[in-house]
């Protein structure tokens, strides 16, 4: 699951890279350093497996699991960054495929939500939430954070799909000539 995360994320920067046509591949070095480090990390770092309720699950040390959240999350939410960018500069320039690049953008971002809610952990989120004082008890439910973290990445298939091969129905929406 870590080597597949991590290609994954991998390709979806090689990906964003294919929007900016005129960078060079340098540009690339550095989400596959980070992500080549957290796969170094979390495999040669020792570890203990624990019983969650549910499942088993490999513990780090405190200080280990953060410096992977930072090597993990870096790259994944520098592609939003790009996307976002992207998005701006096309709709500044009048550009009405702004919308369809936006849609990517909102795409990404729900998956690198939904991966870090299952990277970090949702107990960490309903922690914050509740260090914050915001006594909403749904938002204080496990069980919602996990469920929404997994639709999101069940939804991102779909939501891509239409950003990148923009079936007729959505073309006017997004901005895309027949």
């Amino acid at each position: 699951a870590w080597i597949f995360s991590s290609s994954a994320i991998i390709a979806v920067n090689f990906f964003t890279h294919s929007f900016f046509p005129g960078t060079s591949k340098k540009v690339l070095i550095a989400p596959i350093v980070l992500i080549s480090v957290y796969l170094i990390i979390i495999i040669l770092a020792p570890f203990s497996y624990s019983f969650n309720g549910t499942d088993w699950s490999p513990d780090h040390e405190a200080s280990t699991n953060f410096i992977l959240w930072i090597l993990f999350l870096i790259p994944l939410w520098i592609v939003v960054l790009l996307f976002l960018y992207l998005s701006i500069q096309l709709k500044r320039r009048g550009v009405s495929t702004w919308r369809r690049l936006f849609w990517i953008f909102a795409s990404q971002f729900l998956l690198s939500f939904s991966f870090t809610v299952e990277i970090l952990n949702p107990s960490a989120f309903t922690a914050l939430i509740a260090s914050l004082g915001i006594n909403i008890e749904l938002l204080l439910t496990e069980a919602l954070w996990s469920t929404g973290s997994r639709f999101g990445m069940m939804i991102y298939p779909i939501l891509m799909w239409i950003g990148v091969f923009t079936p007729d129905w959505a073309k006017g929406k997004l901005g895309v000539s027949s």
